[in-house]
């Protein structure tokens, strides 16, 4: 053991004596290189170092600002990012004053990753097209085709697949003039899942053809599992099933090799599915027992609800009604646990932020009082001095208080989160749509059943889907409606008709709603309205557009 303990202190020694032995900017110069070397392996001696770069570099400013960037970056590291905005800031302010354009790039840059990993879209976007517009003015290519593809990502997070599908194009057009790499792979890669948002099935294909090749080529084996998992899901969307389940089984060998169970699992769960769709329905279920029993061997408990739902959906289709009521309620009980967990623990890293910062605002009012200290005494001196440093002193008081406002604004966004997060509910229209198939089963008319079922399997795709969705199109929505429309129809033995009337300006592939929005509104006017009359009812729903947002009328 203490063997152990020396080989990993001498390195660190080393790097001391080497510091120690060093002046003006090479000193500064080589703490830099080894702040940079120990950002995750070492944070504490990295903060100690961007310290060091801070205190010594008064005159050498441009290190000053690496110190404050470098403080940013293991703090973002440690998920503080909150913590890791106020030192960009400072770095900024440096650069800024220096006219530094690739500093000031480099440190917007840096604030657009954090504030994507908050989920800040709006400012993580601006603050990318503004280090975009300035790596452009320095015409260094390398750094803005990385702006490119931060806003693609920005934009792909949003949901907003064209944007994203603009910008990969951009990066893809500087990338491919350097050859192949790692990184044009994972573009291709990036174009292709934002070709397939938006249903440009043939393009994404291509694309992750493109991204599979490359990735062979370098021998990228977790490269090569993804594109052959994205193929296969693009094969499903274009209904090429086989195609679909070749890729599928590939990734599979791929996985078993590379020893991924987690990988392994979900694409198990895929290849099921895809069976499914031929109607192989025992392949399809020793498939889906197979990833269950993955997930339960190394408890891969947050993929277990997909596997789930496959298994409930493929003893539907078998007519199992009481295997699939079991996996619901398995699948049930499961989301229930996981939601809470994630609770707990978003609440915990919301804490550990708040204590973060409050640890920072201590640290910066102990720095404050030591500079007005200093001050005070140079005032004692000299009287010109003294203005001069009460000016910086009030400056100074005046910033902190900013970021004071700020560190106080992020803590209360981060109670209102918890907030937020404590008053969520599950949607509880899937449970209503089983016991509608449960009515109609039950009327034992056998005729109708496959058709039915084929509906509600159907119905019951589109809202596990759209579960996780924000918004969905309004194409897909109108799908859903109708679909529930025809269940609900035939289980009260039309007893009423409906009539769906959409403008003619609507672009129904275009627009999005959220999801399940006008559900509620015709379950109501269905039950409330129509189903209490003794004679027929006849539904109608209008939809339009003024001149700020969609309308419904039922």
């Amino acid at each position: 053991a203490q063997l152990s303990f020396g080989l990993r202190a001498n390195p660190v020694d080393s790097i001391e004596r080497t510091i120690a032995s060093l002046k003006g900017n090479e000193k500064l110069a080589v703490i830099d290189q080894y702040c940079r070397t120990y950002f995750q392996t070492d944070p504490d001696y990295s903060v100690n170092l961007a310290q060091r770069l801070i205190h010594l570099s008064d005159t050498a400013l441009s290190y000053k600002a690496l110190g404050y960037k470098y403080m940013g970056v293991i703090h973002y590291f440690q998920a503080q990012y909150d913590v890791a905005l106020l030192y960009y800031d400072t770095a900024y302010s440096i650069y800024y004053k220096q006219r530094d354009i690739v500093g000031m790039a480099a440190v917007l840059n840096n604030r657009g990753i954090a504030y994507m990993e908050q989920g800040i879209y709006d400012k993580a976007l601006d603050v990318q097209l503004q280090a975009y517009k300035l790596n452009l003015k320095d015409g260094n290519p390398a750094n803005y085709c990385k702006n490119l593809i931060n806003i693609a990502n920005i934009y792909s997070a949003q949901k907003n697949d064209s944007k994203a599908l603009e910008y990969g194009k951009k990066a893809l057009a500087h990338l491919e003039k350097e050859g192949e790499s790692q990184l044009l792979a994972d573009v291709y890669n990036n174009v292709g899942a934002s070709s397939a948002g938006l249903g440009q099935l043939k393009e994404a294909h291509a694309y992750y053809l493109k991204s599979l090749a490359i990735r062979r080529h370098i021998d990228d084996r977790n490269g090569i599992a993804t594109s052959y998992a994205n193929l296969g899901n693009v094969s499903l969307r274009e209904s090429d099933y086989k195609k679909a389940i070749n890729y599928y089984q590939s990734d599979i060998a791929m996985f078993e090799e590379l020893n991924n169970p987690r990988g392994l699992v979900s694409t198990l769960n895929f290849c099921a599915e895809a069976y499914m769709y031929i109607k192989d329905l025992n392949q399809s279920e020793a498939l889906i027992s197979r990833a269950l029993e993955i997930a339960n061997t190394y408890n891969l408990r947050e993929i277990k609800p997909d596997i789930l739902t496959t298994y409930k959906v493929c003893a539907l289709v078998k007519g199992d009604y009481q295997k699939a009521y079991q996996f619901d309620q398995e699948y049930r009980l499961l989301s229930d646990s996981l939601n809470n967990e994630q609770l707990e623990a978003r609440m915990a890293n919301l804490e550990a932020t708040y204590q973060a910062a409050e640890k920072e605002r201590q640290l910066q009012k102990i720095t404050i009082e030591k500079e007005r200290q200093m001050q005070l005494w140079a005032w004692i001196v000299t009287g010109l001095s003294t203005i001069i440093l009460l000016f910086a002193l009030f400056f100074t008081l005046y910033r902190s208080r900013n970021k004071q406002k700020t560190i106080l604004l992020a803590n209360q966004k981060a109670m209102m989160e918890v907030q937020l997060l404590r008053s969520q509910m599950n949607p509880h229209f899937i449970f209503n749509s089983l016991s509608s198939i449960q009515s109609y089963i039950l009327q034992n008319k056998s005729e109708q059943a496959d058709a039915f079922l084929s509906k509600f399997a159907r119905l019951m795709r589109l809202v596990l889907h759209h579960s996780a969705e924000e918004y969905v199109v309004l194409d897909e929505e109108l799908e859903s409606i109708r679909l529930y429309l025809d269940l609900e129809r035939n289980r009260f033995n039309n007893r009423f008709d409906y009539q769906l009337i959409i403008n003619d300006s609507l672009d129904t592939e275009a627009i999005k709603v959220p999801p399940m929005l006008m559900q509620p509104f015709i379950e109501n006017a269905l039950i409330h309205g129509l189903l209490p009359k003794t004679e027929a009812g006849h539904l109608v729903i209008h939809i339009s557009m003024n001149d700020c947002c969609m309308l419904e009328e039922i």
